[in-house]
């Protein structure tokens, strides 16, 4: 079902309900007692402005006017209501539903000594203070009934929403107790909050009742965009789904804020006698926004690790913090307080204190990494893994409290092997702390790996490997681990590609007007076979024997004869030949030492000169040598361990993949060009010894006393017979590729950049700054990053908020209003948008992509809408535009106002 179905449905249901309560005389009837005059408030989505023009016509006030999404807080009459609802251009309307604080009561507590409270020395913040995080710099919206001005909080700002006033003093003391939980100062008296360094925000929702309404919530998380706040807490809920709720949730996590919200404390229940009594956990009970995606959800422990009885439960739990007991901050008779009170409520600001702790200690983490992060100093509670009461656990720095090792791999197999590799995979266990796998051969570490596949490498071959994977937590603890067993293959048969050698003492042993005799000794090789006979280079008979007497041949006519030597395995040698003519007809062969034919060139080339070892690792060894001054002289053959690698002319060679601390005999043949071959000359070499393990250390390690990389077994790997090109070795032109790609893109980038530093087009910087991304050269990439900021003061270029992991399909939405921070830009003058002018969009590589995208105005904002129905996957974009695109402060207004600045805005597609 579409999410545009869901509306619909959605929008039906609340116009019956909403009817339905009018009729039940739930509305405000007007003087008159008639049914049409009675009223009630809801929010309307728009779908273009003639839809809000329908909004402000139909509706008997408006209550406020949202900026972030297309709709507007109106009181209705219900016999306006259903022509409202039929209107085309209207997408929903919403009852203004109410939400009330997820705490407790509050009991008086005198002054506390700082840092006594049991939530606080559980999440022990002072370990991340000792490194100097505070939270300093990192802004956090408290969304509930205000704050008050309590000695040990230091407000910076902040509104109110709620109808009675406008100020955002607490008249509650919810508001109070969860910011003091967050924020409360550390001057050595009272209480001290989880990061005392943020900037706090009050954002009154909640009355002085702790209700509030859906207009309320929606307004001060909208205020909380706009605000660009990296935290909101929201320790408040309703057990109704509002859609419109969730758009803010989610666009308020798209901006980038973190959004913590209390699970509800709906898991207990009032029975007819009124005693609480538990709601099974069969019955899941979160309530919204918790409920949402975009919301980290967060339940309730006591001092005991167990859930708060009254914590709700379900599957959308992400994690749990101290909720029971709890002592903060609190106002009582208009004067500051401490008070202990318990709830979901005091859970949610532990984790918010914490993400801001985070946010601090790494500033260039998203939201979304932040969330995962924190998953990382989860406690497992309950059942394995994430549970419907705890989530992943319960969440502290002190990681001396986790001695639960994580859950082992399941599904362990063997995806390959070979003489001297053993590659397997595996699935990770569930757990939010598990942090790596650490892998061991035979009970020796062979390294680790954080995914789901590992090949071990430079094993014997034929060998029993007993391999080990075991999971580790961020805390060092190690699981008992899961095991396979593998027998390596046993080395490969090397082909026999060498060609025998040469028949020797190749002559004419007599000859007569019609044949030729020739005469040879074969060689002595084991595996000699047959030779091959050639007349005029075409074959004409094998034979195993010495002589053979070639017939029917013309009287006084030259011929060339051939003889090449084959042996079992089929290989055939380069071969000799001599040339020798028939007599004349009648004439007899001669006789007498002195009419002998001529001998075949038998003689072997010299033999090479200062043969010597240039180097030598624990996988190779590289030799060099001076050939022969013979004429004749061709090539040589290379041979290791009497196994034949190569033929080369060049004068010297790297024997690759060879074994760790062996010792290697290496021959050099020198080979003619009648293909006569010496006996070689030869020198022993050793290449040198290897470490046990060649793989990094795992990235995070065991705890102290855990396993380390023991010297001894070595791991070796066979002779790799592959060639290495001659005279060097087969890495050097991959480096030398890569040394010309990494300066192709040193000239790029600086040429775009010395470009847009002359034309000062923010097109031209854009397209530098995409250069600059790519440079694989860090000190030159940094040094480029400082020059692009230099020209980006210098061009007054303002980023907005860049939009990480954005769905293909979705289109990108911007408010002038928000960027500008002004309502004269409430509207765009739609003469002054020009795509491919004045507003443009470009791709990773700083091409325009105006054939792919529509630019258009809708809702007040400017999209950019894929043409084709989605954008490339996984691609990175640039929303560019410059000053001459224009606001208004109304749509019929004479008056336009240029953009302040250019404007870019970045975002990443999934």
């Amino acid at each position: 079902m579409s999410r545009l179905t869901n509306k619909i449905i959605a929008s039906v249901l609340a116009i019956l309900l909403l009817l339905h309560l009018g009729t039940l005389g739930l509305g405000a009837a007007n003087a008159n007692g008639s049914l049409s005059g009675m009223q009630q408030e809801v929010i309307v989505v728009y779908k273009n402005e003639d839809g809000k023009d329908t909004v402000y016509n139909e509706s008997i006030d408006i209550l406020h006017d949202f900026d972030t999404i297309p709709a507007v807080a109106a009181t209705v009459s219900n016999h306006n209501l259903p022509a409202l609802a039929a209107d085309p251009n209207i997408a929903l309307i919403e009852r203004n539903i109410t939400f009330r604080i997820t705490g407790g009561e509050f009991k008086a507590a005198s002054i506390p000594s700082e840092q006594n409270g049991w939530g606080f020395q559980a999440v022990k913040p002072t370990l991340m203070w000792n490194s100097g995080y505070t939270g300093t710099g990192v802004k956090v919206a408290v969304i509930d009934s205000g704050i008050y001005p309590h000695p040990e909080l230091a407000i910076a700002g902040g509104i109110s929403t709620v109808d009675y006033t406008s100020s955002y003093t607490d008249d509650n003391g919810h508001g109070t107790h969860v910011a003091g939980i967050i924020a409360a100062k550390s001057n050595g008296s009272g209480t001290v909050g989880i990061a005392p360094g943020v900037q706090l925000y009050a954002v009154k929702t909640m009355d002085q009742n702790g209700e509030g309404t859906l207009q309320d919530v929606l307004e001060g998380i909208e205020w909380s965009i706009q605000n660009h706040m990296d935290i909101i807490n929201l320790s408040l809920g309703t057990d109704t789904h509002s859609e419109l709720l969730k758009d803010m949730v989610d666009l308020a996590n798209a901006q980038g804020i973190a959004v913590v919200g209390s699970a509800g404390n709906s898991q207990t229940t009032e029975d007819a006698n009124g005693n609480i009594v538990p709601v099974p956990l069969s019955t899941y009970t979160i309530n919204y926004p918790a409920k949402y995606d975009s919301v980290i959800a967060v339940a309730a422990v006591d001092a005991n690790n167990a859930r708060g009885a009254f914590s709700s439960v379900g599957d959308e739990v992400e994690i749990a913090a101290p909720g029971v007991d709890i002592l903060s901050t609190y106002v009582s008779g208009g004067a500051p307080a401490y008070a202990l009170s318990s709830g979901t409520s005091q859970a949610a600001p532990h984790v918010s204190g914490m993400i801001a702790l985070l946010k601090q200690k790494d500033p260039g983490m998203t939201n979304v990494q932040l969330r995962e992060e924190i998953k990382k100093y989860a406690m497992d509670l309950g059942a394995a893994g994430r549970d419907i009461e705890y989530g992943y656990g319960m969440v502290t720095f002190d990681r001396s409290l986790d001695q639960t090792p994580p859950a082992n791999v399941t599904n362990l197999q063997v995806l390959g092997k070979t003489d001297s590799e053993i590659s397997i995979a595996w699935n990770n266990p569930v757990n939010s702390d598990f942090a790596t796998n650490n892998i061991y051969a035979n009970g020796v570490y062979a390294g680790s790996a954080a995914g789901q596949t590992f090949t071990l490498t430079q094993l014997q071959p034929t060998t029993s490997y007993s391999i080990t994977v075991k999971s580790a937590d961020w805390s060092g603890n190690e699981s008992s681990g899961e095991t396979v067993t593998v027998i390596t293959d046993n080395i490969p048969q090397i082909p026999d590609t060498a060609a025998p050698a040469e028949v020797s003492d190749l002559m004419v042993t007599a000859t007569s007007s019609t044949y030729v005799k020739l005469g040879w000794t074969n060689p002595a090789e084991p595996d000699f076979a047959k030779v091959h006979l050639y007349l005029n280079g075409t074959k004409v008979y094998e034979t195993a024997g010495t002589s053979y007497k070639f017939e029917g041949l013309t009287p006084n006519t030259s011929y060339r004869f051939g003889v090449r030597t084959a042996d079992l395995a089929g290989n055939i040698s380069s071969g000799l030949s001599l040339t020798a003519s028939t007599l004349a007809a009648g004439a007899t062969d001669p006789a007498g030492p002195g009419h002998e034919p001529p001998a075949a060139d038998t003689t072997a080339p010299a033999e090479v000169t200062q043969l010597a070892l240039v180097k030598a690792t624990n996988s190779s060894l590289q030799v060099s040598w001076s050939n022969p001054a013979d004429p004749d002289f061709a090539e040589v053959k290379l041979y290791i361990n009497n196994n034949y690698i190569t033929d080369t002319a060049a004068s010297s060679y790297q024997f690759n993949g060879l074994l760790a601390d062996t010792a290697y005999k290496i021959v050099v043949k020198t080979v003619d060009t009648h293909g006569n071959v010496s006996d070689g000359a030869s020198l022993t070499a050793r290449t040198q010894p290897a470490p046990a393990v060649n793989h990094p250390a795992p990235s995070t390690p065991p705890a102290s006393g855990g396993p380390s990389a023991p010297g001894g077994g070595i791991i070796q790997v066979p002779v790799n017979v592959t060639p290495a090109p001659a005279g060097n070795t087969a890495q050097v032109g991959e480096q030398d590729k890569a040394d010309a790609a990494a300066e192709n893109q040193l000239q790029e980038a600086k040429a775009s950049l010395d470009k847009a530093k002359q034309t000062l087009a923010i097109s031209d910087f854009v397209q530098a700054k995409m250069a600059v991304q790519r440079l694989t050269d860090q000190e030159k990439h940094e040094e480029f990053r400082q020059e692009l900021n230099r020209l980006k003061e210098e061009l007054s270029i303002q980023d907005l908020p860049s939009k990480l992991g954005v769905r293909s399909t979705i289109p990108i939405g911007i408010s002038l209003q928000v960027a500008m921070k002004s309502a004269n830009y409430k509207y765009i003058d739609p003469s002054s948008l020009k795509p491919g002018e004045n507003i443009f969009v470009l791709n990773s590589k700083g091409e325009a992509v105006h054939d792919t995208v529509e630019i258009k105005i809708l809702f007040n904002r400017i999209h950019v809408t894929p043409k084709k129905g989605k954008f490339a996957a996984k691609e990175t974009y640039t929303i560019v535009m410059d000053t001459t695109v224009k606001g208004k402060p109304d749509p019929s207004s004479s008056d336009s106002f240029e953009l302040k600045n250019p404007l870019i805005l970045e975002f990443t597609t999934r």
